[in-house]
This record gives C-alpha cells, structure tokens and sequence, in this order.
C-alpha cells in the first residue's frame, strides 16, 4: 500500500480552496440538483401543492406523461406548446437580426459610437418584470393605456385591443414587440467579437474587389460563427422559457398563455393545484429545449469556424 504525504502547507492550500468554493457548491446543490430531482420524482405522482396527510401523493407512474400526449395535447399543453414555437420563431430571428445589426453599425468608427453603445445597452439592465409592467400600461386595451389614449385623441374611434380577451393573435404580436427590448447584452456580445476579426482580412478582401456584403458573408460571418451560434443557442433557450412577458402582459388568452405560464398555473393557481403534474410538464419542456439544442450542436460542428 502506497502512503502519500501531503505537507501541511499542501493540506491548508487544499482546505482554503474548498472553503472557497464551497458556497457554490452548496448554492448548486441546494437550489439546483435538490430541485432537479424532487420535480423528477414529482413528475411520477400525483402530488398537490399542499400535501394532505389523509390523502398522501401516489406512484402513479407515465400516466402524467401520458396524460400529456394524449388528452392535455389538444387540450391545455398542445396550444401553449404551439405558440410557445411561434413565438420562437419570429422573435429568435429577429432579435438575432437586430442585434447582429447595431453591432456591425457600432463596430464602425462613427461620431458618438461609444454613447450609443451604452444607450443600447441600457434597458438590457433593467428588471424584466418593471419593463412587462411598463408595456402594459402602454397597450393597456382601455382608454387608462398610453397607445389607445392617444390613438383616441387623433381620431381613432375604436383603437386595437392589444391585450386580454378579445385580442387574438394581436396579444401575442404585442408581447413579441416588447420582447425585442432586450437586445442589448447580445449586441454587446457580438461587437466584442467583431472587435476580434482581423483587419488584414478586410484589406485583402477590398485589394481583391471583394464588396461589403461579400466581405460579410465571407470573412465577418464565419469568423464570429462560434458567438453567433453561442448567442442563437442562449436566445432560443429563453424564447422557450418565456414567462414574465406572459404572466404580466398577457396570459389571459389562449394565445398568450406559454408553455412556463401553463406549467405555472397547474403547479400554484386553481382550485386544485397540480405539482405532480407541473413537474412532467416541465420535464416535458426540458426535453423540448434539450433536442432544440443538441441540432443547434450539431449544426454548430458543421458551420462554426475555429481558428484551430
């Protein structure tokens, strides 16, 4: 048996760095792997929200899971998965467009770059429940809201219901509309990458007569390809999750009601609160996201560029 001496000076090195990081670890396991679990073995129950000791949950088994695919899939699940996907696949293009954008803009040398930097930065720092509270008031339906108060006093007799009954799919353009405030961490994201590119690159293109638009599909594009798919994987993930925009804003239609809204409301809102079956739901949700990213991976293999 080998006996490996650990010096006193090793030991306490080894001691400061647990003690370091143990805060973290701690962090992970209480708020992140606990819960990770418990909803994994909720998920096979039928467990409410308020245990009741005469009536204890019960191994159920798939059935929550089937449930889901079969009755809650035309029902409930089906249409806050549907516009869930809708909503992903206008706002992830459009933001990634916006954002890509002001950073090619911002990465020129223009008078007061550095200011509108910043300008656009800005509302990325501020709460997200604040700003869905600030967008409803504005497309507040009634007179009380800001859009239709001053639609009202040019002339517009009867102004759009933007939001709540009787807004239709009109409720769900209004929350993709607020959801493009929040572009700035990305647009940062992406000038710190093109700050990245090669100038030389740029000045062989243009010796060679390569245009602008050649020059960015050719040299900036593929060169930032590891960012933006970084940036593409970060926003699709939380275009599945979106929920403050829905709770706050909307939420009151079928067309605003997402999937992490609905996960929400069978887990803590109703007369009979389900956090058994919220917890499949939200596993659900988790393979939805997982397989959206394993193809953004594998597409990433193919099309990101590495200097290595």
């Amino acid at each position: 048996m080998i006996k490996v001496k650990i010096s006193h000076r090793e030991l306490m090195r080894h001691v400061k760095f647990w003690l370091f990081v143990l805060p973290v670890v701690l962090g992970f396991l209480c708020f992140s792997a606990y819960p990770l679990i418990r909803s994994l073995t909720l998920s096979f129950t039928d467990a409410p929200l308020i245990p009741d000791p005469d009536y204890p949950a019960q191994f159920i088994g798939f059935e929550n899971f089937v449930r889901i695919f079969t009755i809650d899939m035309t029902l409930n699940f089906g249409p806050a998965l549907l516009y869930t996907l809708i909503y992903a696949v206008i706002h992830v293009p459009v933001i990634m467009a916006i954002s890509l954008g002001l950073a090619l803009i911002l990465n020129k040398k223009l008078p007061c770059s550095g200011f509108f930097r910043v300008v656009f930065y800005l509302p990325a720092l501020l709460p997200a429940v604040g700003m869905s509270i600030m967008f409803r008031w504005l497309f507040t339906p009634s007179s009380d809201g800001f859009i239709n108060s001053w639609l009202q006093s040019v002339g517009v007799e009867n102004p759009p219901i933007w939001l709540g009954p009787g807004s239709g799919g009109l409720g769900l353009f209004t929350i993709l509309i607020m959801s493009l405030w929040g572009f700035g961490s990305k647009m940062i994201i992406f000038l710190a990458a093109l700050k990245n590119v090669p100038k030389d690159l740029y000045e062989a293109a243009s010796l060679d007569g390569a245009t602008a638009w050649q020059q960015f599909w050719k040299i900036t594009l593929p060169m930032i390809s590891p960012i933006f798919f970084y940036n593409l994987m970060l926003t699709v993930i939380a275009a599945l999750q979106v929920f403050n925009e829905s709770l706050i804003v909307g939420g009151t239609t079928k067309e605003t009601t997402f999937v992490v809204l609905y996960i929400y409301n069978t887990a803590y809102t109703g007369a009979n609160p389900r956090l058994g079956y919220a917890s499949a739901l939200a596993w659900v949700l988790f393979l939805v996201i997982g397989v959206f990213t394993m193809i953004q991976f594998a597409i990433k293999k193919k099309l990101a560029y590495y200097e290595n």
